[in-house]
C-alpha cells in the first residue's frame, strides 16, 4: 500500500483546465489523484482498469468509463495497458530536493521584503481577489455556454488556454450565441477551413450571427400587424374569442 496522503497543490484553483470542468469531472479528477496515491506504491500515478476503479468508487463501470475518457480529453489521465496513469503524478508527488527548499525559502523571503510592513490580511485578500477574478472568468455562464458549444460542435475537449479565453470573452462582448459558434464551426468545416482553436471561429461565428439576425428581422416583417376593432379597442381575434365565450356567436 502507498502512503495515506498525497500532495494537492493549491494552484489547482487557478488552473483553467480544472476550472472549466463540470463539478462531476472535478470530483472524478480528485478521486483519480487520491486512488493513484492509495493504490500505486511506486508513486508513478498508475491506476487499474475501469472495472476495478468502478469497484473502488462503488459506481457504474460504464458511466465511469465515460468520465475517464473525458478526463483524458482534459489531459488529466492517459490510457495505458491494463489501466490508466495520472499525468505528471510522479513529478508532482516527488519529495522536494534541498535546492528546491532553499529556492522556496528565498522566494518567500523576497516576498516578505517586497511587502514590507503590509499586513498579512491585505496580502491574502489581494490573492483571494485575483483567484476569484480568474474563477469568475472561467465560470461565467456565457463563457461556459460558448465553451460547451465549441466542444460539442468540434469534438475537441482540450481545456481552453489563455488565448481561447480571450476569444470566448470577445464573443460574449459581440453577443455571439452558442448556436452562432456551432454554425460558424460548420461553415469552416464545410469550406475546409481551420477550426481547431476557438480564436479561429470568431469571424465565422460573427457571420453566423449576422445571418441569424437578418433572418429574425425578415420573420418579424412577415408577421402582419393585428387588426383592431375601432368600437371595442380589441383586436378582431380578441373580439371574436370574447363573443364566442359569451355565446353571442357560435
Amino acid at each position: 500500500m502507498a502512503d495515506y496522503w498525497i500532495k494537492l497543490y493549491h494552484e489547482i484553483i487557478d488552473d483553467p483546465k480544472m476550472a472549466t470542468m463540470p463539478d462531476r469531472l472535478w470530483r472524478r479528477a480528485i478521486e483519480m489523484f487520491l486512488l493513484a496515491g492509495k493504490l500505486d506504491s511506486t508513486k508513478e500515478g498508475v491506476l487499474p482498469d475501469t472495472r476495478q476503479l468502478a469497484w473502488c468508487l462503488r459506481v457504474d463501470s460504464d458511466s465511469l468509463q465515460s468520465d475517464l475518457e473525458q478526463l483524458h480529453g482534459y489531459g488529466i489521465i492517459e490510457p495505458i495497458a491494463n489501466g490508466w496513469i495520472v499525468r505528471n503524478f510522479a513529478t508532482r508527488q516527488a519529495p522536494a530536493s534541498g535546492s528546491e527548499r532553499v529556492k522556496r525559502h528565498r522566494e518567500q523571503k523576497q516576498k516578505d521584503e517586497y511587502y514590507g510592513n503590509e499586513s498579512v490580511t491585505n496580502r491574502y485578500t489581494e490573492q483571494i481577489n485575483r483567484t476569484e477574478q480568474k474563477q469568475n472568468r472561467a465560470e461565467s455562464p456565457a463563457v461556459r455556454e460558448l465553451i460547451i458549444a465549441y466542444q460539442d460542435s468540434t469534438g475537441i475537449l482540450a481545456a481552453p488556454d489563455e488565448d481561447a479565453f480571450t476569444a470566448y470573452r470577445d464573443m460574449v462582448v459581440l453577443n455571439i450565441l452558442p448556436a452562432d459558434v456551432a454554425n460558424g464551426v460548420k461553415w469552416l468545416r464545410d469550406n475546409g477551413k481551420r477550426y481547431e482553436k476557438p480564436e479561429f471561429v470568431i469571424n465565422s461565428a460573427k457571420k453566423a450571427k449576422r445571418d441569424r439576425e437578418q433572418l429574425e428581422r425578415r420573420d418579424k416583417r412577415d408577421i402582419p400587424p393585428p387588426i383592431f376593432d375601432p368600437d371595442t379597442d380589441e383586436t378582431v381575434a380578441e373580439k371574436y374569442a370574447r363573443e364566442f365565450a359569451e355565446g353571442k356567436i357560435t
